[in-house]
């Protein structure tokens, strides 16, 4: 119950965020806890009341085990299979991280959500306020639509050269798992911007991880290990340890 709590309030950590909701595209059941204690305030507490208003009493005689509901109050069955589903979550998430293969568990303990000031600034511009696709790109990443900000950022880059934004453009691929753009975002920022020459060289990097190209990642992290930068220089040369264990 806790993880749905903590990931609905947005107070889990980048791991936990991104195992559960690999394992919600997967799962209906949960999908459908997660939607219905969203709209519920008061589940905890009625999820509660459902087990305290179920008790087993045993049959000596024929040792028969039977359950007799206790008609204190109604409940609804999506929110008792909610609770089943949290009591799940934790189990299953832990099953589907270590199976994962070597590349998905490098991303997954390696990927965080970027975010900077330059977004604010350029939703703030005189661009923005004048360019409705720029304006609708910059409001979709800011509220974590990714598949949304893709479509936009893609409209106005057709018109519009920005190698900045193209790195936007592929962050929001990537994190709308459109693995392919992600990458030719990423490679074509790489090349033209110098803003974001270390952070498209490391979300690079990833998304050839999360494509399971090893030795494509490889490379892209050896060349961002001798950068004279401190941070992503010393990310990429923990994560080439990890990958040449």
């Amino acid at each position: 119950m806790k993880d749905i709590k903590d990931y609905l309030s947005d107070t889990t950590n980048d791991d936990q965020h991104y195992r559960i909701e690999n394992h919600l595209l997967d799962c209906p059941l949960c999908t459908d806890a997660v939607e219905g204690f969203a709209k519920d305030n008061n589940f905890e507490e009625d999820t509660e009341a459902v087990f305290s208003n179920t008790y087993f009493e045993e049959k000596e005689e024929h040792k028969i085990v039977s359950i007799k509901p206790l008609p204190q109050r109604n409940f609804q069955w999506s929110k008792l299979a909610a609770a089943i589903a949290m009591l799940l979550i934790p189990t299953v998430s832990m099953y589907v991280y270590f199976n994962q293969n070597f590349e998905d568990r490098l991303f997954t303990n390696n990927f965080e959500t970027y975010s900077d000031g330059t977004l604010s600034n350029l939703r703030s511009g005189n661009t923005a306020k004048t360019d409705a696709t720029l304006a609708g790109a910059l409001e979709a990443y800011s509220a974590k639509d990714y598949k949304e900000s893709l479509l936009f950022f893609e409209k106005y880059l057709e018109n519009n050269q920005n190698a900045d934004l193209t790195f936007y453009a592929g962050l929001s691929a990537l994190e709308s798992n459109q693995l392919e753009k992600a990458l030719n975002y990423f490679k074509t920022a790489r090349i033209n911007t110098e803003t974001y020459f270390l952070e498209s060289s490391w979300y690079l990097g990833l998304t050839h991880l999360k494509r399971k190209e090893l030795n494509e990642a490889t490379i892209i992290f050896e060349e961002l290990q001798i950068q004279d930068d401190g941070f992503y220089s010393k990310k990429a040369e923990e994560m080439l340890q990890k990958i040449k264990k």
